[in-house]
């Protein structure tokens, strides 16, 4: 099945298909021990258990029912692509086997097949695979790469390289095109204020520049001090290194004074933990059990919140005191941002375009599951207005008013949209000045439908639903209509067909 309008592919058959091979080689169990920790995100596992020996059994049952599906050998007849299995997710509806695509060598962002067996016994594989042909060699060295990174702005040219640049294939979304491209990753002294820049390997243009912060287990609270953190011309803080900040909440044992808004900051913490724990069975944001620390008192009247993925930190601001509060006492907006960093562990969605509205987007309606006040005001309680309908309104987008700057930098005013009619087209160059092509903006058009879905299922329906998704049946670049289309396939494997027909319409109402 080809959909005229995108380069992407997504086809969902059956197992049954005859018998064709589409990996270059069968890879052997060994190579998976090897890696499995990658290729799971499992907790190390000696070889020789048993937990070990089932999962590589549930992996080569996967890798047999890819290697027998023709739609992925007819869509990837270029002997160029290789497939690779990197992950392995499952809940109480199914399980789900990933497997990333690699073109000579180049990962190929987003280009997966996912192989998905429902408690229910049925198997179905999902293709996010893009049809290209590309030159693999790079006209530019990675040393040029780096210079036009640097090049970007005047703050990146104090910036340091964090790693060596990165070869990678972006496809684009008109048919049989891609682009081969330097992911650019650079630090500074502050850790957070970091940042990541796609450049075209052939022509050298910036595709993208984009944020190492995505903003608004045990705990560790901790308050930061002129040890922590340093701040720029305009007062704005940034994190240096949080061990330096002083420690209040230590492995959840308080350590010294703790103030209102460290408790805050805890509490937050721990119920977003149990939230993820009770009704999803997940460990932490890693499912692993890792550690949620958090900062507070952040910078000088400092009206933010964020999640640092490199830091692995929360950070609150105590807000201006004039139209923000202090961060902390948003419990939505504790829920949204560290959600973006289970977002992180599991479909690792780009932080641009349709996919960083989609990765906004399921961290706000998360964000409303975890506080479960019934209202769908995102940060409402950080406005010192208490007829605030917070910074995005999901149950009705077009409440409130969204500034965005038109081509010629001129600020603009519109309703947030509540339609993909009316979402903010992309602009050449995704960065900063246009919020990395309207992630915040766009985000209400996927929110609305999941505001829809929830009204027609309720909320343990819609909740598990959407981490299902999430989790399992979303790659780094997907779209809004992989985000339907993958919705609609998971409700098939979980619930009822009349249940199916309210998700449909939800989608068609908002136009995805």
């Amino acid at each position: 099945m080809k959909s005229s309008s995108s380069l992407r592919i997504l086809l969902t058959l059956t197992s049954t298909l005859c018998a064709t091979s589409v990996l270059a080689s069968k890879p052997a169990l060994a190579d998976f021990a090897e890696n499995q920790e990658q290729a799971f995100s499992l907790q190390a596992l000696s070889p020789f258990s048993a937990e070990t020996s089932a999962s590589l059994t549930r992996l080569m049952d996967a890798y047999s029912d890819i290697q027998k599906d023709v739609g992925l050998d007819q869509v990837t007849k270029s002997k160029h692509v290789v497939f690779t299995p990197v992950q392995q997710v499952s809940d109480e509806y199914s399980e789900t086997t990933k497997f990333q695509s690699y073109y000579d060598g180049i990962e190929v962002m987003g280009d997966m097949a996912l192989h998905h067996k429902s408690r229910r016994g049925n198997k179905k594989i999902t293709n996010y695979i893009s049809e290209f042909d590309l030159q693999t060699r790079p006209t530019l060295s990675a040393q040029q790469a780096i210079a036009i990174a640097k090049s970007r702005d005047s703050h990146n040219s104090h910036l340091s390289v964090s790693e060596a640049p990165e070869l990678r294939i972006l496809p684009s979304y008109s048919r049989h095109a891609a682009k081969l491209i330097y992911s650019v990753k650079l630090q500074g002294a502050s850790l957070n204020k970091g940042s990541e820049v796609l450049i075209d390997a052939h022509s050298g243009a910036v595709i993208a520049h984009l944020s190492d912060v995505v903003e608004i287990a045990p705990i560790d609270v901790l308050a930061a001090n002129d040890n922590c953190q340093t701040f720029d011309a305009k007062g704005n803080a940034a994190l240096t290194d949080p061990s330096l900040c002083t420690m209040l909440i230590n492995h959840n044992k308080n350590l010294g004074k703790v103030d209102a808004s460290a408790d805050r900051a805890a509490k937050n913490s721990i119920t977003v933990l149990n939230y993820y724990s009770a009704v999803h069975g997940r460990n932490s944001y890693d499912n692993r059990g890792a550690t949620i620390r958090s900062v507070v008192h952040l910078g000088h009247n400092f009206g933010n919140a964020f999640w640092s993925p490199k830091l692995k930190v929360m950070a609150y601001g105590d807000g201006d005191g004039k139209r923000l509060r202090d961060m902390t006492l948003g419990l939505d907006v504790a829920g949204h941002e560290i959600t973006h960093a289970v977002t992180s562990s599991t479909a690792n969605l780009v932080s641009m375009s349709e996919t960083g509205a989609l990765n906004e987007s399921y961290s706000d309606f998360f964000g409303k599951m975890i506080e479960n006040k019934g209202d769908w005001a995102i940060g409402k309680a950080l406005f010192t207005d208490p007829n605030s309908k917070g910074l995005r309104f999901i149950s009705d987008p077009s409440l409130l008013q969204a500034t965005y700057p038109d081509t010629q930098g001129n600020l603009k005013k519109m309703p947030y949209p509540d339609n993909y009619s009316k979402r903010l087209r992309d602009r050449q160059t995704c960065d900063g000045s246009n919020d990395r092509c309207w992630v915040h903006i766009n985000s209400t058009i996927p929110s609305y439908a999941a505001y829809l879905i929830f009204q027609a299922l309720g909320k343990t329906k819609t909740e598990k639903l959407y981490y299902n998704v999430l989790t399992q049946r979303l790659t780094s670049t997907a779209r809004f209509v992989d985000a339907k289309n993958a919705t609609v396939a998971a409700c098939q494997d979980m619930y009822d067909a009349a249940s199916c027909s309210k998700v449909q319409q939800a989608f068609a109402k908002v136009g995805m």
